[in-house]
């Protein structure tokens, strides 16, 4: 399926700037697996750099300055319904059981 993504960084707090295009669609995983335990999660991913233009509105100028950038944006190639809980969920006293999904007191 393809997701909304916006093409303004998130880190971006002023206002004076005005992404073109703001945002667009880009193919992400989503949907249902057969067990609580499963989440669809993408087991490859590639880079597409999207061009917009930036405008920078300037208080007491007339112009607006313009520029275009290359943003990154991270779009999902291949999905496998995989473990919800991860290795790295575990604490020190359990172990990680990939055929159950879950951590197990050792």
């Amino acid at each position: 399926d393809s997701e909304l993504v916006s093409l303004r960084p998130e880190n971006l707090t002023s206002s004076r700037y005005y992404y073109y295009p703001s945002c667009t669609r880009v193919k992400r995983c989503s949907g249902c697996c057969n067990t609580k335990q499963l989440v669809c999660e993408p087991t490859a991913n590639r880079t597409i750099l999207y061009k917009v233009t930036i405008l920078e509105y300037r208080p007491n100028k007339k112009d607006r300055f313009s520029h275009r950038e290359l943003v990154p944006i991270e779009e999902h190639v291949r999905c496998k319904c995989q473990c919800r809980v991860k290795a790295w969920h575990c604490n020190e006293r359990q172990l990680y059981n990939a055929n159950n999904c879950r951590c197990e007191c050792t």
